[in-house]
């Protein structure tokens, strides 16, 4: 269900930053800044959106015997952090205004959409419920810690938290979403890039 809620809102996202910023459709990639071996994931200035800690939404009550299934369903919470990776090797100050304008169109877009589900965004699991959107306060100390992790050098970023998505055994599938543009920067979530 993951593999199919974020590449549904990040195109949403990228639909929007095309019509507000013109950029071109391959500018924000779904996966890893940096590889396993630490070298730069991406090429050139990309908004890069990575899923960086998932963890159980205590905030719904669970119900049993739902679908069928004595087990209740689990929600969790997704941790996603959108970078904006600009020309990292001699940032420019025109480069950094532009990963900054990255990181604004991003908050714009939540701020106007926070509610995701398949109602009201194309290709959104039918079975998943309603996702909403907010902005996670990362401390400062917390925020060195991520990056000195993830092997990568601080670029202007943000992270949201996507609350609430329902969990179930039977609702998890192996159906890869069709997402063009973003089917090749799955590599940082576990599938082959192409």
């Amino acid at each position: 269900m993951i593999h199919q809620v974020l590449p549904a809102i990040v195109r949403e996202l990228t639909e929007y930053l095309e019509a507000k910023f013109g950029i071109s459709d391959d500018q924000v990639v779904l996966g890893n800044v940096v590889n396993q071996d630490g070298s730069l994931a991406i090429d050139g200035n990309k908004l890069v959106v990575s899923l960086i800690n998932i963890s159980r939404d205590g905030s719904l009550g669970s119900s049993t015997g739902f679908g069928g299934n004595d087990n209740p369903p689990v929600y969790v919470n997704l941790y996603v952090i959108f970078a904006a990776v600009y020309n990292q090797s001699n940032i420019s100050s025109q480069d950094y205004l532009e990963s900054l304008k990255m990181i604004s169109g991003v908050i714009s877009f939540f701020q106007g959409h926070n509610a995701f589900d398949a109602h009201n965004t194309p290709d959104f699991p039918a079975d998943a419920l309603k996702v909403i959107c907010e902005i996670e306060n990362i401390e400062f100390r917390e925020l060195v810690n991520l990056w000195s992790v993830s092997g990568a050098k601080y670029v202007p970023s943000i992270v949201y938290r996507f609350r609430s998505l329902n969990m179930e055994e039977g609702l998890v599938t192996d159906a890869m979403p069709h997402v063009g543009h973003l089917s090749h920067s799955f590599n940082g979530l576990g599938h082959p890039g192409n």
